[in-house]
């Protein structure tokens, strides 16, 4: 995985070491904000490519959008 990757949320945009970095800074950032319609985060690597999602409760995804049955790459690390 890329040392250069971007978490954005909505419109705001941070930096990640990693996947297990952007799940600690989604959540922190989550935390200090109202919780309603917080919007999913997304991480791209340094060419903008999709890497993964990240839903409200902090879990890693592999796909864009939610999909029936998938399962997480990683749990929350927040």
């Amino acid at each position: 995985m890329s040392n250069n990757l971007t978490l954005t949320i909505g419109r705001l945009r941070a930096d990640a070491i990693d996947l297990a970095d952007a799940s600690k800074v989604y959540c922190r950032i989550r935390a200090k904000r109202p919780s309603s319609r917080f919007p999913e985060g997304r991480v791209t690597d340094e060419t903008g490519n999709f890497v993964a999602r990240i839903s409200y409760n902090g879990r890693v995804w592999a796909s864009p959008t939610w999909q029936p049955g998938e399962t997480p790459i990683m749990e929350a690390q927040g």
